[in-house]
């Protein structure tokens, strides 16, 4: 088994786990010193380009490594390397498995719009959004919207290409409090894909796990977030 992303924890917990079990795990990262390649978990250790910087020689170099290693099941950690592998997924699958949902699917968690759209079709609520593409526009619904002000963009990469080179780029959530705020985060935005534009919703953070083969569940649990980074609410650093 493969497993992209070694230098996250999540990433090391997965090695771990499987290696525990007696699985034979390949630990993959494009940095040489990610904690993942030192596990005693680890049988092998590889490196592969930054997905971020060529993703093409990325995916290629992923390719190679299943056929050299006879990877029977790839594991990829992160939505950047979910989003450079789309390209190859067919030449993947003719010689391996892939930890990653069918295409409708991914689209549906990927895309915030349609993950909201669906959170509404089966009734559960979502913040007051206005999707925008500009400065001017997010100025516009901001003060309906009221202030401090989510920007969540759309999809969290996506794709580009200069010349014959693909790069994924990766886009946070961030926060605006003021109209100038706003316009200076929104403006980097621009051009590279739409933002949902949130009101703020006070209260605890909260997360679901869920362990799926073919939508039935095969462990499940919770957690509630203590401490975020950054503190207004973001990815948790105690939970």
């Amino acid at each position: 088994m493969l497993v992209t992303d070694a230098g996250l924890g999540s990433a090391l917990a997965i090695i771990q786990s499987l290696g525990r079990a007696g699985y034979r795990v390949v630990a993959a990262d494009s940095d040489p010193r990610s904690p993942g390649l030192r596990s005693r978990y680890a049988r092998v250790r590889v490196c592969y380009p930054d997905v971020e910087h060529d993703a093409s020689a990325f995916a290629a170099r992923l390719v190679e490594l299943v056929r050299e290693h006879g990877v029977d099941l790839v594991i990829p950690v992160t939505d950047r390397v979910i989003r450079a592998l789309l390209p190859v997924r067919s030449a993947l699958e003719r010689r391996t498995r892939l930890a990653m949902p069918e295409a409708r699917a991914l689209e549906v968690v990927t895309e915030k719009a349609k993950t909201m759209e669906l959170a509404r079709s089966l009734g559960i609520p979502v913040p007051e959004t206005r999707i925008v593409d500009s400065a001017e526009q997010a100025l516009t619904a901001a003060p309906r919207l009221g202030w401090p002000l989510v920007l969540k963009p759309q999809s969290s990469s996506r794709m580009t290409e200069r010349g014959v080179t693909r790069r994924v780029e990766s886009f946070d959530v961030t926060y605006a409090a003021s109209e100038e705020e706003l316009g200076e985060k929104m403006r980097r935005f621009e051009g590279r894909g739409s933002v949902l534009l949130q009101r703020y919703c006070e209260g605890v953070g909260t997360g679901v796990e869920l362990l799926l083969w073919e939508g039935r569940p095969l462990a499940a649990f919770q957690h509630r977030r203590l401490r975020e980074i950054p503190p207004t609410g973001g990815a948790s650093a105690l939970r």
